[in-house]
């Protein structure tokens, strides 16, 4: 029986919202505004000498964006990129769902223990990427919680309210990937199986998360990444409610992982607009085509 929308996310709506309007007006210091192009042409022939800024960000804006910015890209989209997101994407949800219907034929052959559903959707939670053939590595654990820079974390200008490093890896493990666990193992004994339509809101929830986690780290395409993370955003709400709709328990713990989302999205959607071109622009919010490059999405697998 499918239950009415829970009041549980009238607060979770609001802080969504609040997040990602907040990180769209969020100015900082860092931001500079080039001048116009007839100013630019009316001193052209004069000699500037280069301004330094206290700020270490902007002195050191041109030595840590990527090729993929809105200054090295064009604007042709990357079908080639979208069509592997898409290909990956597949693949990586028919091994799960596979992995899950090969548990319901053992637990038919053998009696699993409870702790073992928990274990294996926590297990899914933080290792979900060996079933995606891209490479959708995350930032470096230990770099990160020593603040340093590392592939998708400090490798690019963020936020000066991003939090410590440390926090990442204990939000994800000793928060988000327990409470998906938890509200996992609720439905699976509600269900009486593993392989089920509302388990797979959650695996379609990772999946795009797997995708996303190409984009912004392996590739950083900070526009798409922007794009992309409202997506997963939007996949986590849509599993708590279809989790909320068989256990309102379940629902509630896997809704309340959209709390820590909330944060990073605002994260994400502030760090595209800090990294800019050196004429000012933005990246894409689609991904684009690099200059003179072939696509820069591969396949790890093969």
């Amino acid at each position: 029986m499918v239950h009415s929308f829970p009041r549980f996310y009238s607060p979770i709506l609001v802080i969504a919202l609040t997040g990602i309007f907040q990180a769209h007006a969020f100015q900082t210091s860092s931001t500079i505004h080039l001048p116009s192009v007839a100013f630019s042409k009316s001193i052209s022939s004069q000699t500037v000498t280069p301004l330094t800024f206290p700020s270490p960000e902007i002195n050191t804006i041109h030595s840590i964006l990527h090729a993929s910015t809105a200054s090295d890209a064009d604007t042709t989209v990357d079908f080639s990129a979208v069509s592997k997101y898409v290909i990956s994407g597949a693949i990586e949800m028919s091994l799960m769902s596979l992995t899950l219907i090969g548990v319901d034929y053992l637990q038919n052959v053998v009696s699993l223990p409870q702790p073992f559903t928990w274990l294996l959707f926590y297990a899914f939670s933080l290792k979900s990427r060996i079933f995606n053939p891209l490479n959708n590595a995350r930032p470096d654990r230990g770099d990160a919680i020593d603040g340093k820079e590392s592939k998708g974390f400090k490798d690019r200008i963020m936020p000066k309210w991003t939090p410590p490093g440390i926090t990442f890896p204990i939000m994800w493990l000793l928060i988000i990937a327990p409470l998906r666990a938890t509200s996992s193992m609720f439905i699976v004994n509600d269900l009486g199986s593993h392989f089920n339509p509302t388990v797979l809101c959650l695996m379609l929830h990772l999946t795009i998360g797997d995708i996303w986690n190409t984009i912004n780290n392996a590739e950083s395409r900070y526009g798409a990444s922007a794009t992309g993370v409202l997506a997963v955003y939007a996949s986590a709400i849509y599993a708590a409610t279809q989790y909320y709709s068989v256990n309102n328990l379940a629902g509630g713990l896997l809704g309340a992982t959209c709390i820590w989302l909330t944060i990073a999205s605002g994260l994400i959607v502030q760090t595209w607009r800090l990294n800019v071109g050196d004429d000012g622009s933005k990246d894409s919010l689609l991904p684009t085509r690099v200059k003179g490059k072939d696509s820069i999405t591969k396949f790890s697998w093969f």
